[in-house]
């Protein structure tokens, strides 16, 4: 498969201008803060580390892009991967999408769906599919006010090895 789309491209939004731009290793530290302060996920900081290096080195099915502020700030990140199966066309899995609380309603996460969708159209990717917690509402909101469509309800299992 080719590689994700892959480019720094200044975005403009109603308050200054956002810089979507994909994540590098020493991003990891924002990243984990967004992780526990927006989506409620208590990994370290290392933990962090460790897996976005694998993700950077995994570039042909994963990317992380970053949104910063005026000052260069990370104040936001979307984590796409390439999902692949035998009963449906490629597409894009959105892992995460966070923005810090005081960037939200701004246009970021906007952005970082747009980069998104502009590298699914590039690749010829079927759609964006993402699986948002039931409790989520406002982000449902925002999702369908994007465009995208509630297609089912299930549960989600896990069996640790």
């Amino acid at each position: 498969m080719a590689a994700f789309l892959s480019y720094n491209r200044g975005l403009k939004q109603r308050r200054g201008s956002a810089i979507i731009r994909l994540a590098s290793l020493t991003d990891a530290p924002a990243l984990q803060v967004l992780n526990q302060n927006e989506l409620g996920y208590q990994f370290s900081e290392s933990e962090t580390a460790a897996v976005l290096a694998q993700v950077l080195a995994d570039h042909d099915h994963q990317q992380v892009w970053v949104a910063t502020d005026d000052s260069g700030r990370v104040v936001g990140y979307v984590h796409a991967q390439l999902y692949q199966n035998l009963y449906a066309a490629p597409a894009f899995n959105l892992l995460a999408l966070a923005v810090s609380q005081d960037y939200q309603g701004q246009g970021y996460g906007r952005q970082l769906l747009d980069v998104i969708a502009t590298a699914a159209k590039e690749r010829g990717l079927s759609g964006i599919r993402l699986n948002s917690g039931m409790e989520r509402q406002e982000a449902h909101q925002f999702y369908q006010h994007l465009g995208f469509e509630k297609v089912k309800d299930q549960a989600k299992f896990y069996r640790p090895v």
